[in-house]
């Protein structure tokens, strides 16, 4: 009898330190003996995952690409229980972040109700050159037990806004405005500003100067933000020229009539429109981008010329840069060039104005600055035979050059409001759009 009873000890003694991670559990429904007999519950926690983005609870994130899905994690337990949605990656590059969205609806942990669900938003960022394969698990327990994970990985919380609000909220809107007449450098004048010299009057929301903070990914390329449009889209710039600053003609072979100075009329083959809206087509259309993409205006209006000369010899009412007031607004010239709907264009004298430069006054210090001389699409004027277009040079100065010259070219896009996003806008840490 003694035997029996010690027996019968060490065997209690081995299920009350068993401790159950993972999808087991055991609990004692009583800690009395009752005939000699302890009574025991056990079984398994089991969960179900389930997303139109999903097939086999895996999904593939394609190369330079941030995507949102919504999981929604089903608990097919009769008993309360704790959970935690985690994630692997089987070809696991650098430069991949795996986030559940502070706008989700329910959190990747916590306690999940017997038969209950929970509704996650998680957010896959890919900056890496591979596509990579991200597989989505869920561990259970009991409510009072602690959930550790081995090898697998939690989610933490990432930020998503709209780039709109993203810019509004990390920014403090700077009341005065700037001093035009000299560069931002030399003024000290960095941030972000607003204006109503617009078409129709809305605001416009720009930055100025040495800015760290208005750096955007997106489609595999890293741009800056020009400003909020009147309509609440987003013009970027690309950080550098397309094909690793290949210089391109603005207007191939000749200049020598004032049609040159037109962005418009460069449609031609080895023009810069065509060579802009090809490079738009193969990266960013072709590869699914074009949707965050919104047609907006561009401004080829014939404005501020290079000086009287040019202004008088251009046939249209032109001003010298000297008596030019920059602003936002944009409308037909006598030559019936103005506004253009496009999917990509180039950035005009009055936002690079605004951006910090200024003529023949070095800026090394802002954010268009790039030790490259490229052109905008803003007309400098016609004289002597010669059509020129205004741009920056390698010391950040505006300055101008022929339209069959080489430059790099960095092209100008706009991105729906509505657009979503992570990051702070640092260049370490991008607004990355979501697809």
């Amino acid at each position: 009898m003694k035997f029996k009873k010690s027996y019968f000890m060490v065997f209690l003694l081995l299920i009350l330190c068993v401790v159950v991670f993972g999808t087991s559990y055991a609990f004692f429904s009583s800690i009395n003996e009752e005939h000699g007999k302890l009574n025991i519950v056990a079984g398994t926690l089991d969960y179900k995952i389930e997303s139109k983005d999903l097939e086999n609870n895996q999904i593939i994130v394609g190369a330079n690409h941030t995507k949102e899905i919504v999981l929604k994690v089903e608990s097919l337990n009769s008993i309360d229980s704790m959970y935690e949605l985690y994630y692997s990656i089987k070809n696991n590059p650098s430069n991949v972040n795996v986030n559940y969205s502070n706008n989700t609806k329910d959190i990747p942990r916590g306690v999940i109700e017997k038969e209950g669900k929970k509704e996650i938003t998680v957010v896959i960022n890919n900056d890496s050159s591979s596509d990579i394969t991200v597989e989505f698990g869920v561990i259970g327990g009991l409510k009072d037990r602690t959930l550790t994970l081995t090898q697998e990985k939690s989610l933490t919380e990432e930020k998503v806004l709209s780039l709109k609000n993203a810019i509004l909220t990390e920014n403090q809107i700077i009341q005065t405005q700037p001093t035009l007449t000299t560069t931002s450098q030399e003024a000290g004048e960095n941030g972000l500003y607003v204006s109503t010299e617009t078409n129709d009057g809305k605001s416009t929301y720009y930055f100025r100067g040495a800015i760290n903070n208005n750096y955007v990914k997106f489609a595999g390329f890293l741009w800056r933000i020009i400003r909020i449009n009147e309509d609440g889209s987003i013009r970027l710039i690309m950080q550098d020229g397309i094909d690793n600053n290949t210089q391109y003609s603005f207007y191939p072979n000749s200049h020598d009539q004032y049609t040159y100075m037109y962005y418009s009329n460069t449609n031609v083959e080895n023009g810069a429109m065509k060579i802009l809206e090809d490079w738009y087509k193969e990266h960013i259309e072709a590869k699914g981008h074009a949707d965050q993409t919104v047609a907006s205006s561009y401004c080829e209006q014939a404005k501020v010329a290079y000086d009287k000369n040019y202004a008088q010899e251009s046939g249209t009412e032109m001003k010298s840069h000297t008596e030019y007031v920059p602003n936002f607004r944009c409308e037909n010239d006598s030559h019936n060039h103005g506004l253009l709907t496009l999917k990509i264009g180039l950035i005009t004298y009055d936002e690079i104005a605004f951006a910090g430069s200024c003529f023949l006054k070095n800026n090394e210090e802002y954010y268009l600055y790039s030790d490259n001389y490229f052109l905008g699409i803003s007309p400098a004027g016609f004289y002597d035979h010669k059509a020129i277009i205004w741009g920056v040079n390698k010391k950040g100065s505006f300055s101008t050059d022929a339209p069959d010259s080489l430059n790099p070219l960095r092209p100008v896009i706009n991105l729906n409001q509505d657009v979503t996003v992570t990051g702070n806008g640092t260049v370490t840490n991008p607004f990355y759009v979501i697809d």
